[in-house]
């Protein structure tokens, strides 16, 4: 169970870093303490189900997703920035290959900084 704390953890940190939020604001939002909050993100303790609705509903995420990091595809959309679909769903190759080239890059990185 450690293993999965500590990845809805992870999760948690990176919606707060995405909406620009201190463990702070977010334990005022989700009424919890500061101290409780840093352990949930170090997967250290865990939110109760309560808590974990009330975050999904906060920040407009599915449940599945911050428990299983799994997105249901036709949720998708709503994830992605309408330029994103526009390009990729676009006759101009030369934009989709540039935008293919971004996310091998983006990947390269993200790979990078995990090891």
């Amino acid at each position: 169970m450690e293993n999965l704390y500590a990845k809805i953890g992870q999760r948690i940190v990176q919606i707060r870093h995405a909406n620009n939020l201190t463990q702070y604001q977010l334990a005022e939002m989700l009424d919890i303490s500061v101290k409780h909050c840093s352990a949930i993100e170090r997967g250290k303790s865990s939110l109760s189900l309560e808590k974990m609705i009330d975050l999904c509903d906060i920040f407009n995420i599915d449940l599945d997703y911050l428990i299983r990091g799994v997105q249901k595809t036709d949720d998708i959309p709503s994830y992605i920035p309408h330029t994103v679909v526009e390009i990729m769903t676009s006759d101009d190759e030369e934009k989709k290959q540039h935008f293919r080239d971004y996310i091998e890059i983006f990947n390269a990185i993200s790979n990078s900084q995990s090891q």
